[in-house]
């Protein structure tokens, strides 16, 4: 079985198995939420970079199990032309 494979049975094994999908959506992007807030306290900006490409990437897979960005654009932009 090759990698990438072996890598989509495990993340579809942790999903049916341990957490679904939106619980660990909204989790996750608790954490980033908090993480940001802390980032941007911090003076020192030590870990910019890292906060970036993490939110970034974190934020990309989760729109991909879980598309609460989509789904609220879509809302916003259905209510304001109704």
């Amino acid at each position: 079985m090759k990698a990438e494979t072996k890598n989509l049975v495990g993340a579809i094994q942790f999903f049916d198995e341990t957490i679904g999908t939106k619980e660990f959506a909204h989790i996750v992007r608790r954490l980033l939420h908090a993480a940001l807030r802390l980032h941007i306290k911090d003076n020192n900006k030590q870990y910019s970079e890292w906060i970036d490409d993490g939110y970034f990437w974190l934020n990309e897979f989760l729109e991909k199990i879980d598309p609460q960005l989509e789904r609220d654009i879509y809302e916003t932009t259905s209510q304001s032309t109704n």
